[in-house]
């Protein structure tokens, strides 16, 4: 915990890299070979890791970890886009 009670990122940074470790994900060496995988990288671990954090932060153990949320809003603009939009540009990258 840091002085104010919380926990420090360092000990959250540790956490992750723990679970990262358990699930043996390292991203440096990953490869994505097929067309899914570059659409929905690393989504097996994705699932197992939220899965991992949801029930630490059940358990109440330290450290105490919190989900972000959500984000709003965020997509509205994408249905006023205009047909040659820099946007329909970048998605045939």
């Amino acid at each position: 915990m840091d002085r104010h009670g919380g926990v420090s990122p360092s000990e959250t940074m540790e956490w992750v890299e723990a679970r990262r470790r358990d699930i043996g994900f390292n991203p440096s060496r990953e490869k994505l070979v097929t067309p899914e995988q570059h659409e929905r990288p690393f989504i097996d671990q994705y699932m197992e890791f939220r899965e991992l954090t949801r029930l630490h932060i059940g358990s109440g153990q330290e450290p105490i970890l919190a989900l972000s949320q959500a984000p709003t809003g965020g997509y509205e603009w994408l249905g006023r886009r205009e047909p040659g939009d820099m946007m329909d540009d970048m998605s045939e990258v």
